[in-house]
């Protein structure tokens, strides 16, 4: 299983240009394999899940939590530049220029 690219980071704790999480789910999620390119299945990565610690599942959670966000974040901005939320932002501009927007 690949892991995004977002994870990868300078780290001289493994010396291989990998983040601490990505290194470590490396290590204790994602067992070694002959061919790199090979993937788990998610009842794979399910059963793997299953068997971390309470400290490890916690460190995965996070981990997951921090892709899920950068995910979201990336489709919002493919979708402003496609012009797919051009029509909420005029009208949410519309509102506000109408008077009928109400402080946070």
């Amino acid at each position: 299983m690949k892991l995004p690219r977002t994870l990868w980071a300078a780290d001289t704790n493994r010396g291989c240009g990998l983040s601490r999480t990505y290194a470590y789910l490396q290590c204790k999620i994602i067992p070694s394999t002959p061919d790199p390119s090979a993937q788990m299945s998610i009842q794979e990565i399910e059963a793997a899940i299953t068997k971390l610690s309470a400290e490890d599942l916690a460190i995965l959670a996070a981990w997951f939590a921090e892709y899920r966000a950068q995910t979201w974040e990336k489709q919002i901005e493919h979708d402003l530049d496609a012009g797919r939320l051009d029509a909420l932002l005029a009208e949410v501009d519309a509102e506000y220029e109408a008077g009928q927007a109400k402080p946070l």
